[in-house]
């Protein structure tokens, strides 16, 4: 998925019109469908104005080639970028805040319908393996039939 891709993606399950997007970054609509449609790559310093009107990680506007250049602002495991994936594919939106990087420590705010939920990294461990422990659960019961 393209970063023009990934802001659309986060704009719709926000859901902003084009104009409206715009208008909170101070740019025109034209702008914003040029970022959306991959003609134009945002600067740095709109990228982090796109994550802050959005409410989402700039890693995640970036994709895997950024989080290959900088793996320790998150606990980048295949898991919880799947179950991150997963979370945005029913809707929400999900706000990585580090808290002290040389541990490894931040906090995930995961939105939805104008809700917030805020989870520590060790919740948040804690919520990827239930959500691990139920699949394969699941999946056994399912072998077993």
């Amino acid at each position: 998925m393209s970063i023009g891709e990934r802001i659309k993606s986060a704009r719709k399950a926000k859901g902003l019109t084009q104009p409206a997007f715009a208008d909170l970054l101070g740019k025109t609509t034209r702008i914003v469908q040029s970022y959306e449609y991959g003609d134009v790559v945002p600067s740095l310093d709109v990228i982090e104005k796109i994550s802050e009107v959005l409410d989402i990680a700039i890693w995640q506007l970036l994709g895997e080639h950024w989080k290959k250049k900088n793996p320790k602002v998150i606990q980048d495991t295949p898991e919880l970028e799947a179950l991150l994936d997963y979370l945005h594919s029913i809707g929400y939106i999900s706000k990585c805040i580090p808290k002290d990087k040389n541990k490894n420590k931040f906090s995930i705010e995961l939105i939805k319908d104008g809700k917030t939920t805020t989870y520590t990294s060790d919740e948040f461990t804690t919520f990827e393996r239930e959500i691990k422990e139920s699949v394969e659960f699941k999946l056994w019961q399912k072998q077993k039939e």
